[in-house]
């Protein structure tokens, strides 16, 4: 495995980017550091990272997600087109895949035949699953802690059953607490090497409860990863991500690292595309290297470059970059 490889893995799969960015933003050094590696990670020919909606099915009616108002349609993605992907991305080597975006990856009927094709290639792909845990139960943890599954991330919102049913739209969160018990036990009986980890997802609403959730993490014995939710390209209003003056914005980390491809086979720019609305290609009709290395996404990276997000309808209003850190240098934006 290459370096290049190993340091993509652990800063796009294993590390805790919120807190990444904090300690940059406390460490101007580190941040020169982070940005000259951050970019030599950058591949033109294929994506390093890459959101697989394995399916648009959910469980939950959340407050932060604009699933109530998809006009997009809903399924899982077929195990020939996933194949497809995953064949390819096997020539440019060692790639990082995440297996949401707008949908419940565990509701997919072959999520585990899915997890297995990807970790079956010879040049070991990372996985990163997010899941808020309703069916993460001991006989799929078992089959993911097996299948190497280098990272899965648990979200939740409330301990509190009418917050999270005001959130979420569901009460259970005993079962959600359980399962992630029973895989932490599991992982640690099978000697895996999953990184499991409870994501805390701020919400005005539930602020208050940082301190119990850092509780119940630490007891469990998982990671605890704090993130902000944020506004789906200015769709989503009531959010708990920080407002951040238009003078002070930078290009966001997507058009460079990390595209999303839907359960049917579009590519979009990123995993936030709740719509289609920036789609780069099709992945059922051309391969995802002709789509990255395209015309579109050529110009989506200037005009980023540029501070002209105006230009994109996707962009304008979004404030997913601000829940990472800037990897380019003043220099390099005009």
């Amino acid at each position: 495995m290459t370096l290049k490889a190993i340091l993509s893995n652990l800063i796009l799969s294993r590390l805790d980017i919120a807190r990444i960015k904090r300690i940059l933003g406390d460490t101007p050094v580190l941040s020169v550091f982070f940005k000259l590696i951050s970019q030599s990670l950058i591949d033109r020919e294929y994506p390093t990272h890459l959101f697989l909606e394995t399916t648009r099915a959910c469980n939950l009616h959340c407050k932060s997600c604009p699933r109530s108002i998809l006009t997009s349609g809903y399924g899982h993605m077929n195990f020939d087109l996933f194949k497809k992907i995953i064949d390819e991305a096997g020539l440019f080597g060692r790639r990082n895949f995440c297996l949401h975006m707008l949908g419940e990856p565990l509701m997919h009927p072959e999520i585990i035949k899915l997890v297995g094709y990807i970790k079956s290639s010879p040049v070991r792909h990372a996985i990163l699953l997010t899941t808020n845990g309703y069916f993460l139960d001991a006989p799929k943890a078992k089959a993911l802690i097996e299948n190497r599954v280098d990272k899965i991330v648990v979200s939740i919102f409330s301990l509190r059953k009418d917050r999270l049913n005001s959130l979420t739209g569901n009460t259970d969160i005993t079962k959600v607490v359980d399962n992630i018990s029973s895989a932490a036990m599991l992982n640690k009986q099978l000697s895996g090497k999953t990184n499991i980890y409870i994501r805390f997802l701020l919400h005005p609403e539930n602020q208050d409860e940082l301190e119990s959730v850092s509780a119940l993490a630490k007891r469990i014995g998982v990671h605890l990863e704090v993130r902000a939710t944020h506004n789906y390209s200015g769709l989503i209003t009531d959010n708990s991500s920080k407002e951040v003056t238009p003078g002070k914005r930078y290009p966001c980390y997507h058009p460079w690292f990390s595209p999303a491809i839907t359960w049917d086979g579009k590519v979009v720019l990123c995993c936030n595309d709740w719509n289609y609305s920036e789609i780069l290609g099709d992945a059922t009709k051309d391969t995802v290297a002709n789509i990255w290395q395209g015309s579109r996404i050529k110009e989506l990276r200037k005009l980023h470059l540029k501070g002209r997000y105006d230009e994109i309808n996707l962009c304008k209003a979004c404030n997913v970059w601000s829940l990472y850190p800037d990897i380019f240098f003043k220099m390099q934006k005009s």
